[in-house]
Parts: structure tokens; C-alpha cells; sequence
């Protein structure tokens, strides 16, 4: 992934990414990420990710208060800032329950996954966008059902 963006005189800017879910993506920032092998700036991070969360909280927090969706058109501003959302969620859920719940986490993470992209094609009732050029990044725990979320 080409994570240097051009300005119209050719001088690069960072792109910037979002992190959400657990302590991989908590964990994920680092200066070589932020500024590469040559030192340029590549990209901006936005950590929102918090250690040892579960999809399952995430969900509720959103069911609860718009927790995700705050956190989003926070860092969106209505205009596909964002050029990929990093989420890593599921592990902690499993981990916590011996996976004993795996479908369970998987419609956990199907929702999030979900709104992610909702909010990202309708950021607000104010807006016709129907299109949006953010990338999702999803950790592959191995014991979560995938789905084809495009």
C-alpha cells in the first residue's frame, strides 16, 4: 500500500490512519510506520484502538452511546480524510471465552465492520456521498468466520 500522497507540486503529505479494537492496533504505532525507511513523514496515525477491549464491547458501546461513530466523523470530517481504518478486534473476545463463542464474535465484528462502512459512505443525514476511497484493514484472527464485507 502506497501510503504517500502527492501534493499538486509534487511534495509528499502524510495520509492519514485510524486505528481500532484491541492492543494489536494499540499497540501497532511506531515511528517506522509513521515515517518510514528515509525519514519523510508517510503517515499520520490516530490511535483509538484501547489494550484488551473486545468486539463485543465495542459493539456495545456504540449500541450505548456512539462511541464508534463519535470517533469516526471525528477523524473523517466529512470528506474521506482518512485513507485506511486499521481494525483488530475478535482476540480478546476469544481468548477471554476459550473460544467457546466464535460465531458470536464474528456477528460482533460484522456489525462493527458494518458501521464502519455506513458511516463512511453516510457520514451524516446531511450528505448524499455514496462513495469513499478509505481502505479497511482487518487483523485475521484465524477462528472468526470471514465475510466478504465490500
Amino acid at each position: 500500500m502506497d501510503v504517500v500522497e502527492r501534493d499538486d507540486d509534487g511534495s509528499a503529505s502524510a495520509a492519514k490512519v485510524l486505528f481500532l479494537g484491541d492492543s494489536w492496533a494499540s499497540n501497532a504505532e511506531s515511528k517506522l510506520f509513521e515515517e518510514g525507511c528515509d525519514g519523510d513523514v508517510v503517515v499520520t496515525v490516530v490511535n483509538e484502538a484501547i489494550s484488551g477491549s473486545t468486539a463485543q464491547q465495542w459493539r456495545l458501546w456504540e449500541e450505548e452511546r456512539n462511541f464508534l461513530t463519535d470517533i469516526i466523523l471525528n477523524n473523517n470530517n466529512h470528506n474521506n480524510d482518512l485513507q485506511s481504518i486499521w481494525i483488530s478486534l475478535g482476540g480478546n473476545d476469544l481468548f477471554t471465552t476459550n473460544c467457546q463463542n466464535v460465531k458470536s464474535v464474528g456477528d460482533d465484528m460484522r456489525a462493527i465492520v458494518d458501521k464502519v462502512v455506513e458511516l463512511l459512505l453516510h457520514p451524516s443525514r446531511n450528505t448524499t456521498t455514496t462513495t469513499t476511497t478509505t481502505k479497511i484493514m482487518i487483523t485475521p484472527y484465524s477462528r472468526i468466520p470471514s465475510r466478504d464485507f465490500s
